[in-house]
């Protein structure tokens, strides 16, 4: 379960299609199984996308763009949205 850093500023908007697409291109892994959104790192990733992934986890927490990530995968698998 993840917790939300209590020091870190509000998000106003959030586009998870952007995000998904920049967490994966810094070797994030994600999956939808049932209602339950997975996110995970490639083991072998770099200090930078280390970097990068944990600032983007923060994006979404701070966001709460979990269920907007969980709308668009289930809206892909239903072949919705490309």
């Amino acid at each position: 379960m993840a917790s939300i850093p209590a020091d870190l500023p509000p998000v106003v908007t959030f586009d998870a299609s952007a995000w998904l697409a920049a967490w994966t291109e810094n070797g994030g892994i994600y999956f939808l199984a049932g209602d339950m959104l997975h996110l995970r790192r490639h083991r072998q990733i770099d200090r930078r996308a280390t970097a990068m992934l944990d600032r983007l986890r923060d994006y979404m927490l701070r966001s709460g763009g979990g269920p907007a990530i969980a709308e668009v995968l289930l809206r892909r698998r239903e072949g919705e949205v490309a």
